[in-house]
């Protein structure tokens, strides 16, 4: 059988041999192929991806079958090892072929299977063929230490290769080709969705593998918080468990995407112990681990080569990855400090040889599609040293952040921070997308400035007026449109050009925000979105460091509001000047950590210096007959940095006992510090 090579998984065929060439260079097949087949490796500023159609054998000498009824009624032969205890048996399976087996709508019931035995070292199943078969392919259930080993899977109904409770480890999966994994109504609800590879236990090893067609999945692991079925345990947890191994696969013509961690995973040092995110690991109680999946090949997938919508410290390293019709690389969410997540050394490529164009509309769906690498809705990711090739026609861009903002259960504001740097662009005329919620958001940091050529330490954010500088960030390159680019080499201090992700939240107010800086011409109007997460009815939007704020809302301020700032690090500040009226006598800021308030932070009786303490307020009335005034908070940095400072401001009226008369003039502020 030749496996697809586009994006139609049922494009696999079957042939039969009916000559070899004397020189072992070709062959003669019958009948006729009906589809291409790729057959190229592409290089790309030095670095390769195999795109080349995988070829199985199908007969072996040993048969095992169903009858000719099989076809029809769905049930056909089975085998299954089963008893009970740690290698209480060994099972060994080699060189057979089994045709027409498994048993749909019967659980248990299939083609090759290991049940609850436990350990079972020095069993296996080897250079066997299953194909055409009703339920699944080969089954580890409550087993460790199987060898599953240079097998081809093709046209089997439910997940093909499939690890079922999550108690399963050790396992060694390896050098198998799975084709044309087809859905099946029969058996459990994924199954309607299946893979050619179903995990639900990290502990265990995929080798060199090909998912090479499916309904939906290459490889799907799905870490449950526990084991379920007959393992069902509350001291297993697999979302935290460490990987055993993920290397040299590939994954490509599945419906949906290639690789899919689903929903979370987050490996540490003790998996059934909650985990804090710290800013500095070194000081968790429970420590994440890191864990690197490498050398994972992915092509001509319906949505996205690699889809991890929710990982701590995950890393994927020297991935290849091309031709996907929504992206290359997903990452949704990230629960870890800084400079641990991130993608490697990596090739993505918009368009190969193997597309034709132009490109289908498929490649640029609702979701934004066409996009290389798409940012996560969290901070402290990183891309390095990728390169990105062939991005040059339209529904097409290298990068694009906020991955998933825009689903209705994953909605975020976004305008969170991502960090690249050693990247390289070959053929790319769309460098940045802006996604996530309307009207754009999000920040990258271009940490060596191989993003944009303008130094390092330059920034970037969807473009807003009030983040508009003179000599320092402008929004009119050609080259990042509708972006604001912060350039390093024009400025004399770098934090001069850090962009920060600022958020407002009131749950009940509903109006648009308005953001000027001090000494800006334009406004920018910042709308109110409804429940969307983090936060949830509020506002977000980038401020560039070193700057005055002006802050108001059509409806005046409110009440209350809570305020947070992201990664504001040493010698970073912000003021933010909220527009006042007489129906507040005085204001308070407390620090908020989680759901817990702190005691207020004192204000000034002047203009805060940079380095006072990060919340402290100062009040001035403008002497109006409408005693309107501002009060302006400093934002300051902190070291380290923290991945949110966040603060309620509330409004007080008087008269109240112990309400104090305005001072009738402020003192001298001091000295600034040296």
């Amino acid at each position: 059988a030749v496996a697809s090579s586009d994006y139609d998984h049922a494009h696999s065929e079957e042939l039969e041999i009916t000559a070899v060439d004397a020189d072992l260079q070709g062959v003669s097949v019958t009948p006729a192929l009906r589809y291409q087949h790729y057959g190229a490796i592409e290089t790309y500023s030095g670095r390769s991806i195999d795109m080349r159609s995988e070829v199985g054998l199908l007969t072996r000498n040993v048969l095992i079958r169903g009858d000719d009824s099989s076809a029809v009624t769905q049930h056909g032969a089975h085998v299954m090892f089963s008893s009970k205890g740690d290698n209480s048996l060994t099972g060994r399976i080699s060189n057979v072929e089994c045709y027409l087996c498994g048993q749909a709508f019967s659980l248990g019931r299939y083609p090759f299977h290991f049940h609850m035995i436990g350990e079972v070292i020095g069993s296996y199943v080897k250079n066997c063929s299953v194909h055409d078969t009703f339920n699944r392919g080969v089954t580890m259930h409550g087993v460790h230490y199987l060898h599953v080993k240079h097998n081809v899977v093709r046209n089997t109904m439910g997940h093909s290769i499939f690890i079922e409770d999550g108690i399963e480890t050790q396992n060694v999966i390896e050098n198998n080709l799975v084709m044309n994994t087809i859905a099946s109504a029969e058996l459990l609800k994924t199954d309607t969705a299946p893979a050619s590879f179903w995990s639900t236990n990290p502990s265990n090893y995929w080798v060199n593998n090909a998912a090479a067609g499916s309904e939906r999945y290459g490889f799907w692991f799905q870490t449950p918080e526990h084991p379920d079925g007959p393992s069902a345990t509350t001291l297993v947890c697999p979302r935290g468990m460490p990987l055993g191994e993920f290397s040299g696969n590939r994954a490509h013509s599945n419906g949906r995407y290639g690789l899919r961690i689903f929903n979370q995973y987050m490996p540490r040092t003790h998996p059934c112990e909650d985990f804090v995110l710290h800013d500095n690991q070194t000081d968790s109680p429970n420590p994440l681990l890191p864990t690197t999946l490498e050398a994972f090949t992915s092509y001509k997938n319906g949505r996205s080569a690699v889809l991890a919508p929710m990982i701590a410290d995950v890393r994927f390293s020297n991935f290849r990855v091309a031709d996907n019709q929504r992206s290359g690389i997903e990452v949704s969410e990230v629960q870890a400090p800084a400079g641990h997540a991130e993608t490697r050394d990596a090739l993505i490529v918009g368009h190969s040889g193997n597309q034709d164009l132009p490109l289908d509309d498929d490649m640029n769906d609702s979701s934004g599609g066409g996009i290389g690498f798409w940012a996560p809705q969290d901070e402290n990711y990183t891309l390095v040293d990728t390169v990105f090739a062939n991005f040059d026609h339209e529904g097409l861009t290298a990068l694009s952040e906020c991955s998933h903002c825009n689903f209705p259960n994953t909605q975020n504001h976004g305008a969170h921070r991502v960090q690249l740097s050693g990247n390289t662009f070959v053929n790319v005329t769309s460098k940045v997308r802006w996604g996530g919620v309307e009207p754009g958001y999000g920040i990258i940091e271009d940490v060596d400035g191989s993003l944009t050529g303008f130094g390092a330490g330059t920034f970037l954010a969807a473009t807003w007026p009030h983040m508009n500088i003179p000599g320092l960030c402008h929004d009119n390159y050609t080259e990042f449109p509708d972006t604001t680019v912060c350039r390093a080499d024009l400025a004399s201090d770098l934090n001069e050009v850090k962009i920060r992700r600022l958020t407002f939240n009131n749950d009940w107010y509903y109006s648009n925000l308005y953001v000027r800086r001090a000494g800006g011409q334009t406004r920018s109007t910042v709308p109110m979105i409804y429940q969307i997460r983090n936060p949830t009815n509020g506002w977000t939007v980038g401020a560039v460091v070193q700057q005055t704020y002006s802050i108001w809302w059509s409806y005046g301020i409110p009440s209350y509001m809570y305020v947070e700032v992201a990664l504001l690090g040493p010698g970073e500040y912000i003021y933010l000047s909220f527009a006042i009226s007489e129906y507040y006598d005085h204001y308070r800021v407390f620090p908020r950590f989680g759901s817990n308030q702190s005691q207020e932070i004192q204000p000034s009786p002047f203009l805060p210096v940079t380095n006072a303490t990060s919340g402290t307020q100062y009040m001035e009335r403008s002497g109006d007959s409408d005693g309107s005034g501002t009060v302006t908070v400093l934002l300051a940095g902190t070291n380290p940095a923290l991945y949110s400072q966040r603060f309620v401001i509330q409004a007080y009226r008087c008269p109240r006992a112990g309400c104090p008369p305005p001072p009738t003039s402020p003192p001298s502020p001091p000295s600034p510090p040296p």
